[in-house]
């Protein structure tokens, strides 16, 4: 075929301005000796609907191939498709390529890698798509220095300038959808120590991928994998908006390295997106610090999958946000992590800032906590309260939707009654019951009270969840099912929703917990029991999500 070859490949898109003709060198990458072997790539490029797209021009590049210093490729790596939609390139010499092609008559575009070549002909099929774009962003010292950002194993490559940069961003359009890989940037014509910014970055048709690019000046990166395999979380569905507990020792991390309260820390997907996270504690004294990072989407039976952890740039400020962490739009309606100090405020992460106050002298244990610090309480008097929660997001409606949840140490089972917490003297809670059961109840205005309980334990840290499913109840302990056979009890006094929430006691009645409680959420959605198994697997001491490499 190989007839009206395009000779355009330095411009990708619209302003994406390749260096390659502007370079000295001869090099061409990815191209074998005089006696490597040949090969033919033959396929056929399709449009929407599945209709063939004459018309588009098509170029195999080398995956080594830089952009920047290496020479522009021969007509030989390039076609144009026929009224078929058909196109053949080559005699090219055999290894792995990647596929660029673009249709001028609408814009349409595709980036496919891993395109062996062999010997023999190659044939392959693939659909163009509409164009996406990126938003790079890229420290100060950078975008006022210049330089050139580019794609290895393609001919995309684009400056960095003042005069192209806005807020330290610069805007890359007209990219081929798919996923490109990677992204690197480097401060010198001839690509001299480039810097890795993403490992790879999927565009989608008519979207901007953030990529923000902290590793260019940030000294230490490190990959966080999620193993949700048989051998580590043991989930199977996917998982979404999740908040990923990484607790970091001085087996893990060195301290040193970073600010003196991780103002530094940074986390970013695979992609390049930037990840929030909420710093629970930071003790680089006794080395020790729980930080909460919102994933998108964890997999299930999966241990491929993971996001990097940055640090070490000593001109960084803090952007840690408990309340995009715990976003309401997921779900989140009160999170409790109670590490406060003394009788301070008992701070919600998220919006709805329901804040709680302590009743009596409520001690913050120094060792045996959950997840950093907890609250100690004594069984007798003291408890935490949460003004204004009478009324709006956590007065759940009868037989509605909801997940409540803490991580809970009992000091002993004693045949009484001990509240984990509570809203109303008949609404809804969890507790240990006087038949040493935990409970999860709910009050149901025709019917009485509901609840499902199982056997509790004492003197250990143990992670309780109570569902709310309509007319469904279920109990999980430690992430497995333990119950879900209601138990009902009569009772016409009505339902009462004219209490506030209650941490340690139940509304109305003294009963008090007796021990530690930690981690006290509450969600207004039915959580997954993947979701659960996958608190409990990540929170608990001997975590077997995360993988550090």
């Amino acid at each position: 075929m190989n007839r009206n070859k395009i000779l355009r490949w330095s411009i990708v898109g619209a302003g994406l301005v390749a260096a390659m003709t502007s370079c000295s060198t001869d090099r061409l990458a990815g191209t074998g000796t005089e006696t490597s072997t040949k090969g033919v790539v033959m396929g056929a490029i399709y449009g929407g609907g599945g209709k063939a797209a004459p018309l588009t021009a098509v170029i195999l590049v080398p995956q080594s191939y830089n952009p920047l210093v290496d020479r522009p490729l021969s007509d030989a790596y390039k076609d144009t498709t026929d009224n078929n939609g058909s196109y053949s390139v080559g005699p090219i010499d055999t290894g792995v390529y990647n596929i660029e092609a673009v249709r001028a008559l609408d814009g349409t575009k595709l980036f496919r890698e891993n395109v062996h070549v062999e010997e023999d002909d190659n044939k392959r099929a693939d659909t163009l798509g509409r164009p996406g774009a990126m938003v790079v962003t890229l420290p100060m010292a950078i975008t006022s220095a210049g330089g050139s950002l580019y794609f290895s194993g393609s001919t995309i490559a684009f400056p960095v300038n003042p005069t192209n940069t806005f807020d330290n961003q610069v805007r890359v359009d007209s990219l081929p959808p798919g996923l490109l890989s990677p992204l690197y940037y480097t401060a010198s014509i001839n690509a001299v120590d480039p810097v890795k910014l993403a490992d790879s970055v999927r565009i989608t048709p008519d979207n901007a991928t953030p990529v923000v690019a902290y590793n260019a000046l940030w000294k230490f990166t490190r990959k966080i994998y999620l193993n949700t395999t048989a051998s580590g979380a043991r989930i199977y569905g996917k998982v979404y908006h999740f908040p990923v507990l990484v607790r970091l020792t001085n087996g893990n991390f060195k301290f040193g390295d970073a600010k003196g309260n991780g103002e530094d820390v940074r986390f970013v997907a695979s992609s390049g997106a930037p990840m929030s996270y909420q710093i629970e504690r930071w003790d680089p004294v006794g080395q020790l610090a729980e930080v909460w990072v919102s994933v998108d989407t964890i997999f299930g039976n999966d241990s491929t999958h993971y996001f990097v952890m940055y640090w070490g740039n000593t001109g960084s400020q803090s952007i840690s946000n408990g309340e995009k962490v715990f976003d309401t739009a997921n779900g989140f309606q009160a999170v409790w992590h109670l590490n406060q100090t003394g009788n301070d405020s008992i701070l919600d992460a998220t919006t709805n800032h329901f804040n709680g106050v302590s009743v009596g002298k409520i001690s913050t244990p120094t060792a045996s906590e959950a997840i950093g610090a907890g609250k100690s309480f004594d069984g007798l008097t003291n408890y935490i309260a949460v003004p204004n929660s009478t009324s709006g997001k956590l007065n759940f409606q009868e037989n509605g939707h909801y997940t409540i949840s803490a991580w809970v140490y009992a000091d002993s089972l004693d045949n009484s009654f001990h509240q984990i917490l509570s809203k109303g003297d008949r609404q809804y809670g969890m507790q240990i019951h006087n038949i040493n059961q935990w409970e999860m109840m709910e009050y149901d205005e025709a019917l009485g009270w509901q609840s499902v309980r199982s056997p509790a334990t004492a003197g250990r840290w143990k992670f309780v969840v109570g569902v709310r499913d309509g007319a469904a109840l279920s109990l999980y302990v430690d992430g497995a099912l333990t119950s879900n056979w209601i138990i009902p009890r009569a009772d016409s006094m009505g339902r009462d929703t004219s209490s506030i929430v209650y941490i340690g006691k139940q509304s109305g009645f003294p009963r008090y917990w007796k021990g530690m409680i930690d981690e006290v959420c509450e969600a207004n959605m039915v959580r997954s029991s993947d979701w659960i198994t996958l608190c409990y697997m990540n929170q608990k001491e001997y975590n077997t999500l995360i993988v550090f490499k």
